[in-house]
């Protein structure tokens, strides 16, 4: 990415770039090796598969195929959550199905079970405190000094409010 940007810069000057839609953007510059990007860019909505059939798989797997599963899962999906959950009035209404079960599935999806040892420092310095802009230089000072000791094995069953943003257990209020 580094080498188109890089001939952008030297065609366009770094005062003119293009939108970074179109900087950002891989070049289709195939080579040897055993992993490859690929970068779809789209405007607007839209959706599209991925396909992995292994080599031991008994029978490729197609686009309908997954069209076909995708359907039988989310109707039965539907169904069960309907059974379970019966929403009550007003929340009964089709229009209120979508965020139900978005609402539902995010916070499942947030479940997550830990198990294993910490790093720990103990020492409890007072640059761990969160103070002021800097406390992470300070910390990193403190962590300098090595005082930090595996502990456990523990275990954490937690619920996490965004994966993406925090990838590994909590204790939150819960």
């Amino acid at each position: 990415m580094k080498t188109t940007i890089d001939e952008y810069v030297e065609k366009y000057t770094a005062e003119k770039m293009p939108p970074p839609w179109q900087i950002y953007t891989l070049q289709n510059r195939p080579g040897q090796g055993n992993l490859h990007m690929i970068q779809k860019v789209f405007e607007g909505a839209f959706e599209f598969d991925i396909l992995f059939s292994s080599g031991s798989a008994p029978k490729a797997v197609t686009s309908e195929d997954l069209t076909t599963k995708i359907t039988s899962v989310t109707t039965a999906f539907s169904e069960r959550f309907v059974k379970i959950f019966t929403p009550s009035t007003p929340f009964n209404k089709a229009k209120y199905d979508g965020f139900s079960k978005s609402l539902f599935s995010n916070l499942i999806g947030g479940i997550g079970y830990f198990y294993g040892d910490s790093v720990v420092d103990r020492s409890y310095a007072p640059e761990y405190e969160e103070e002021n802009e800097g406390f992470w230089q300070e910390a990193a000072e403190a962590r300098a000094r090595n005082q930090q000791k595996l502990e456990g094995p523990y275990e954490l069953f937690t619920s996490i409010p965004s994966r993406p943003f925090f990838p590994r257990g909590f204790l939150w209020d819960e």
